[in-house]
């Protein structure tokens, strides 16, 4: 339960053995290679192989196309295939996929094709709606005689005024009216060009705007027709196009067992292209955590190569990888949502499990409530078998938080609020099993007053961690100075609030005073600085209030939870039953997101504040990591 000690690797190789070596140090997934240092005489031995990554994009893209046209339901509990790592590794399995990524690519492209032209024709169709009245040519033209306009004007337009204008025109001009919509009225006029002059004035100010149908012939009602069939021609096309995208759901596995092995090539391939050589030789270095060392020495034993292993040095940016129990485990979850350990820190689930547990438990505080938890992760875990990343975390923390949450429970007498007395109350007993050794309803103080003890114990772990941190590190002093200080001057507060004696929070003031300040220059500097560092007894006394969410949360969700119980007792039995369920699933989501978040929070500001020290990186070694599938 530590942070697993890293060394650095350093390899020598002849190009031969480039390859096969690479493939073997992906097979055992315990390198982190690094950017190999080039030296005199030395080059990059190879560029990345982009036909890798655009055969990895056409996959991708082909998986999203099989999952939106031909997706298959998979359930709650969904199982990836498991594949032998030779099928994985089939060099023939690219070639053999094309032909299946080909048909699916050609299918979706015209799909794609025949989508668009099936919205331009539609476009060209409403253009066309409004003028399917007008029995004339949309191509005529002028004649020698005769000015022909099609075009629309505002709805607004008084057309009886518009007319009346044309007709003082000696009938010269006249207009017809083609159709009309929300956004125009559409209009024919015909005049005599001799009048063309005062017709385009008139037009212009009742804003009309010409319409030109540029290679367009025939009525609009005849291109309407005309478009309709396409239309449906192409529509029908289109249904096809869909029925052969499903049928390629068989296609589903293979592509997707090709994607993950392609995947894997990348990998190597971004691996070859960071390696620097000369003409017979190449180098290789990474990180190798120490417990694998003799997995990695068993590889290059086969290999003439030459190869140490050093340990870091100041400076070195050292992947982080975390090695826990299955108690503590689950916690990566959290801890990497804040920031992983620098290398050379500590690991901190091991430290702030059994508190995380505990306040998530008292924070959630319901028998019924932990038991669902409980029996959702055990069901989770049983039908899907090869959990992964985020979701093996998840399921490992829910089921301890729901151990805690029970036990909590039990101490408080809550399951599913007040389900019991109430459940009882229709049959006329009143139950009441055992006197709780909690009650947040009836005592509030009690669990207020506990939670801030509990933080206060919290807190100061946290700054023992601290202390051995500087005293393993060869700090005793700092230690003694930054921890045993603050220590000597809670005791005396708290010796001083009891009516004691003042002279043990003096004697832990003044020694603050007098170290706190100790990396200043001068003197007043250091004094300063120590009288201002009296200052942060009210930040940790602004943390052990922090505390006080315990309470709060522990009491929302059992007056939630009663509140719903009576509710569901004024319709009676029959009624109880659908408004519980309810009512409890609504309260369990609402208090579940609330709860882990407010958890964290005491972890990362109460207790990380006061020893950790994060920005470390993953440990993240060249390895098969398949996205789909699952190895043998």
């Amino acid at each position: 339960m530590a942070i697993v000690k890293m060394k650095r690797v350093s390899l020598l190789a002849m190009h031969e053995d480039r390859d096969a070596l690479l493939s073997e140090l992906q097979l055992i997934g315990c390198v982190q290679l690094t950017e190999s240092t080039p030296e005199e005489g030395t080059a990059r031995l190879a560029e990345p192989d982009m036909r890798l990554g655009a055969l990895r994009d056409r996959l991708a893209r082909a998986i999203v196309t099989l999952d939106r046209y031909a997706p298959v339901k998979t359930g709650l509990f969904y199982n990836r295939p498991l594949v032998e790592m030779a099928d994985l590794l089939d060099s023939t399995l690219p070639e053999r996929v094309e032909i299946e990524l080909t048909a699916i690519e050609t299918a979706e492209s015209e799909l794609n094709l025949t989508r668009s032209e099936i919205t331009k024709l539609e476009t060209e169709r409403l253009a066309l709606i409004p003028w399917t009245e007008l029995d004339v040519p949309l191509h005529v033209v002028d004649t020698a005689a005769a000015a022909i306009r099609f075009g629309g004007v505002p709805p607004s337009v008084d057309l009886d005024a518009l007319r009346a204008q044309l007709a003082e025109l000696d009938g010269l001009a006249t207009i017809y009216l083609a159709g009309a919509d929300r956004n125009a009225r559409y209009l024919l006029t015909v005049n005599h060009k001799s009048v063309d002059e005062q017709v385009t004035a008139i037009l212009r100010e009742f804003a009309f705007n010409r319409t030109y149908f540029k290679d367009t012939r025939g009525t609009a009602r005849e291109n309407v027709d005309e478009l309709d069939s396409r239309i449906g021609a192409l529509r029908a096309r289109v249904e096809e196009l869909l029925v052969t995208l499903k049928s390629f759901t068989e296609y589903r596995q293979s592509v997707r067992l090709c994607f993950d092995q392609v995947t894997q090539l990348v990998e190597t391939d971004s691996a070859r292209s960071r390696l620097f050589g000369s003409e017979r030789v190449f180098a290789l270095s990474g990180w190798v955590p120490v417990p694998e060392i003799a997995n990695l020495e068993l590889i290059l034993a086969r290999r003439l190569c030459a190869y140490e292993f050093t340990d870091p040095e100041p400076g070195d940016a050292v992947p982080i990888k975390l090695r826990n129990n299955k108690f503590t485990d689950p916690l990566n979850m959290v801890t990497e949502m804040y920031a992983l350990p620098q290398y050379g820190n500590t690991d901190p689930n091991p430290l702030m499990s059994v508190f995380y547990y505990l306040f998530f438990g008292l924070m959630f505080n319901d028998i019924g409530y932990g038991l669902v938890l409980v029996a959702v992760s055990l069901l989770v875990r049983y039908k899907v078998k090869r959990l992964r990343g985020t979701m093996r975390h998840l399921m490992g923390l829910m089921f301890y938080c729901g151990l805690a949450t029970v036990l909590s429970g039990v101490l408080s007498g809550s399951f599913f609020g007040n389900a019991i007395p109430t459940v009882a109350g229709f049959f006329g007993y009143g139950v009441k099993l055992y006197k709780p050794l909690i009650d947040p309803m009836s005592d509030p103080m009690t669990v207020l007053i506990g939670g801030m003890a509990l933080g206060v114990v919290h807190i100061l772990f946290g700054m023992g961690v601290k202390a051995y941190l500087l005293i393993r590190d060869g700090r005793a002093l700092d230690a003694l100075f930054d921890v045993g200080f603050w220590w000597i001057t809670f005791a005396g507060i708290t010796l001083l609030a009891l009516g004691i004696t003042p002279w043990v929070a003096i004697a832990g003031a003044g020694g603050l005073v007098l170290t706190q300040g100790r990396e200043k220059p001068t003197v007043a500097g250091k004094l300063v600085g120590g009288l201002g560092s009296l200052y942060n007894i009210t930040a940790y006394a602004s943390d052990v209030l922090s505390y006080s969410r315990i309470m709060a949360l522990m009491m929302t969700g059992t007056v939630i939870a009663n509140i719903v119980n009576t509710l569901g007792a004024l319709p009676g039995i029959v009624g109880f039953v659908p408004i519980f369920i309810v009512g409890h699933v609504f309260n369990m989501g609402l208090n579940i997101i609330g709860t882990y978040v407010h958890d964290a929070r005491l972890q990362y500001l109460e207790f990380f504040g006061k020893f950790y020290e994060d920005g470390g990186r993953a440990f993240k070694p060249l390895s098969i990591k398949p996205k789909y599938n699952d190895i043998v």
